[in-house]
């Protein structure tokens, strides 16, 4: 796999192929990635600048920390998950790279996976594509599964 990810910016401001066929899939991409964050599988070359590898599962965290951030490219559009916010709580300073693998070692991937897996199964209905902000986002007038269509 070919770096998808520009120097800044989301997933999604990038023209890949892959990243085309995620958002086609809209919601039914969410819990895709979410199983995916286990995997461990690396790929053939990093697709991220900077990185010396990357996996399966450390793509998945990158699309759905993505497709969770607005437009401006600094607020997460849902709580309650691991985040870039929750890996870099501790340090600022090191490379993002860096700071994933030192919380994946010490909380491991199936922690990560399952604070994601929860928020779907609690907010599924109300999660909706803001075609304006490019973005996942929670629908904060949806109750007992009446959401967005």
């Amino acid at each position: 796999m070919k770096r998808t990810h520009q120097a800044k910016g989301r997933l999604q401001d990038a023209s890949a192929p892959q990243t085309k066929h995620i958002i086609a899939l809209g919601k039914k991409a969410i819990p895709m990635l979410i199983a995916c964050l286990t995997d461990e599988t690396k790929t053939k070359e990093p697709i991220e600048d900077f990185w010396p590898e990357t996996t399966v599962g450390d793509i998945a965290f990158f699309y759905l920390c993505d497709l969770f951030t607005d437009s401006t490219w600094e607020h997460s559009t849902i709580d309650g998950v691991v985040n870039w916010k929750t890996v870099a709580a501790d340090d600022q300073d090191s490379p993002a790279w860096a700071l994933w693998y030192d919380f994946v070692k010490k909380h491991g991937r199936k922690y990560v996976q399952s604070s994601w897996s929860k928020k779907w199964k609690e907010q599924e209905s109300a999660i909706f594509w803001d075609d304006k902000e490019q973005c996942f986002k929670i629908d904060p007038h949806a109750k007992n599964g009446n959401a967005r269509p």
